[in-house]
């Protein structure tokens, strides 16, 4: 063959047309298909992805703020029982925090010092009343005596008078006369001293009168003493502390124990300084604060009673006193507690748990295409909420009663970011690990569900 027929038109169609018809075409599908691959990566991509999170509806409410304290509870009578005369202490019957009733034994101390006072102003007493009935005996004869000695008197100086007419008429001696003057004299005498027995009986009287009064004061505080050497409770209530132990030899004044009397209890608790500037500057009034004691897991009220007029040298904050109304056997004085401290309710807040708020001044609201915008809160206070859990007490011009706000923990989160929500009632412990599971989901895969 020769080289003139290799340049036909059909070999060269044969050898050069066809294969880069053929390149072409491959080339052609190759694009396309990298073509149609890239847009369904783009539609993909355009597919946008939600985050799984917990929600909650917030409603507009009135709240009271509060405050947890540590109290501790106190009897509204402290006591002290101090020793009442010198002595051993022979007994003690009571232990601290145990409850006592009025007249109740509590300890003795040896009585025989006291009894034996107490024996010889008896005796004394005795010989006083003995010597005034005496008297009074001594005034009744003299008072006869005295009588009797005044008709011997005026009989004898009838006799007198007649020896001296006697003698006028020389019809008896001199001697005579002179014995019937002097009988005369001595019965006068004698007259005098019952008149001066008997003057003298006041003033006798007087003085035992005084002896016996005397003898009835120390017999008094002799018994007083004897009845001190047994130690009673002058009230119900309870033992606080004990000062002394068995066979002590204890002096008068001494402190035995202290006691807590009565069955009302106060529980005291230090007040935050914010609380007590409130109260100074009017902002706040007393009757406004109410508070609750824990006594395992029921919570008791209290009644705000007063503040204390001692501030504690490097405390911040001042003392105040609630009243509790309860039996003293469920919390004994001295017992330390959780106090949960309430003050001027609050309106148009709102109550969310602590996992919704960001860096403590904001939270993240839901809008109506669920997408979460971030939103500036103020931290009003605390609210106790169901299973003892604290919630922060928000207001926000930005947040409207009916509003969602998210609950769930995302380290992602963006004001813009799509959500998927899902609204339940969980506490925060279980709000934490579902915060930690929550997982992307695609919108198409949700709905295909």
């Amino acid at each position: 063959m020769s080289d003139s027929s290799f340049f036909t038109p059909k070999n060269l169609l044969l050898k050069f047309v066809f294969p880069v018809l053929i390149l072409a075409g491959a080339g052609g599908g190759v694009w396309a298909l990298m073509s149609g691959g890239n847009q369904a990566t783009v539609e993909e991509d355009v597919e946008e992805k939600a985050w799984a999170v917990f929600g909650l509806t917030v409603h507009s409410q009135t709240v009271a703020p509060e405050v947890n304290l540590y109290g501790t509870v106190k009897a509204g009578q402290p006591h002290q029982l101090t020793a009442d005369t010198n002595g051993k202490l022979v007994s003690l019957a009571v232990k601290p925090g145990q409850r006592v009733t009025k007249g109740q034994s509590l300890g003795q101390i040896d009585p025989f010092d006291s009894q034996l006072q107490v024996d010889q102003l008896q005796a004394d007493l005795v010989d006083v009343r003995s010597q005034i009935q005496q008297e009074q005996r001594q005034l009744t004869l003299d008072k006869e005596l005295a009588k009797i000695e005044s008709r011997l008197v005026a009989s004898a100086e009838r006799r007198f008078e007649k020896e001296q007419n006697i003698r006028k008429q020389n019809l008896t001696s001199d001697l005579a006369v002179e014995q019937t003057q002097q009988q005369l004299e001595n019965l006068r005498m004698q007259a005098l001293q019952t008149q001066h027995r008997i003057d003298g009986h006041p003033g006798r009287l007087q003085r035992l009168q005084a002896q016996e009064k005397r003898v009835l004061l120390g017999l008094e505080s002799a018994q007083r003493k004897l009845s001190g050497t047994e130690i009673t409770a002058p009230g119900a209530g309870s033992i606080n502390n004990l000062a002394v132990v068995n066979g002590q030899l204890v002096a008068q004044g001494q402190l035995l124990m202290e006691l807590f009397l009565g069955d009302d209890l106060e529980v005291e608790v230090l007040l935050p300084t914010g609380i007590v500037e409130q109260i100074q500057s009017g902002r706040l009034l007393l009757s406004e604060i109410t508070g609750q004691v824990k006594l395992g897991q029921e919570w008791l009220p209290a009644t705000f009673d007063r503040l204390s007029s001692v501030v504690d040298s490097g405390m911040a904050g001042q003392r105040a006193v609630f009243a509790l109304a309860t039996k003293p056997q469920l919390l004994p004085p001295g017992t330390a507690v959780d106090m949960v401290l309430a003050t001027r309710a609050i309106g148009e807040v709102f109550l969310v748990p602590e996992q919704a708020i960001y860096d403590g001044k904001r939270l993240y609201r839901v809008d109506q295409e669920s997408r979460i915008q971030s939103v500036d809160v103020a931290l009003l206070g605390k609210k106790r909420v169901a299973g003892d859990e604290e919630w922060w007490i928000i207001s926000s011009p930005s947040i409207q009663s009916g509003d969602q706000v998210m609950l769930s923990r995302l380290g992602n989160a963006i004001s813009g970011l799509k959500v998927e929500v899902y609204e339940q009632p969980l506490s925060n412990s279980q709000l934490i690990g579902a915060s930690e599971q929550s997982t992307e989901v695609q919108i198409s895969e949700e709905l295909t569900q």
